[in-house]
């Protein structure tokens, strides 16, 4: 919920109301109790920040670090982000982590309840209103044309309920393997 206080009004103006929406949080949970984004939200999952990612990440699942004979496979080291790797700093694995933990909190009665589910970041700055779904096939998984560091962008998505649960089911393999 990084700066909340500048990104909520924005993401309530340009997000939720034109979209009649419920808002969900999945992450860190802030140490503020009133921050904005936990009271407005319908549905809350997490837990405190991690003070050693690493442990958290190698004991989900009880993979015991599979995901890092993973990341060995990967050309540019995508899910690094728990240290350097040949300089390479970066935080894909979290963002994996806490795909995979949502789908453990993410019930078919709440998926059955919406149409559409958009995925995305608590901290943008909503400058302009978010595409109406209904402009939208629900054949696809809509994602934002942005910056792409060797894989496609992990920060905005619009997934219809029919792919909710295989999109948030994509990270399960890395912590089982």
């Amino acid at each position: 919920t990084r700066d909340a206080e500048a990104c909520f009004p924005l993401m309530q103006k340009h997000l939720l109301d034109p979209m009649d929406s419920d808002l969900a949080f999945c992450g860190a949970l802030p140490a503020d109790s009133n921050d904005i984004v936990i009271k407005s939200s319908k549905y809350v999952w997490g837990h405190d920040e991690p003070s050693d990612w690493s442990y958290t990440v190698d004991n989900w699942r009880g993979n015991n670090g599979s995901w890092r004979t993973v990341n060995e496979l990967s050309w540019n080291y995508y899910l690094f982000g728990l240290g350097s790797k040949d300089g390479i700093v970066g935080s894909g694995i979290i963002v994996s982590y806490w795909r995979d933990y949502l789908s453990t909190c993410l019930s078919e009665d709440i998926i059955s309840k919406y149409e559409w589910f958009v995925f995305t970041r608590s901290d943008y700055y909503w400058n302009a209103t978010h595409p109406p779904v209904d402009l939208l096939d629900n054949n696809y998984i809509y994602i934002q044309d942005s910056s792409y560091h060797g894989g496609i962008p992990d920060r905005h998505f619009i997934v219809p309920q029919s792919m909710v649960r295989k999109f948030i089911q994509l990270s399960t393999p890395i912590f089982s393997a």
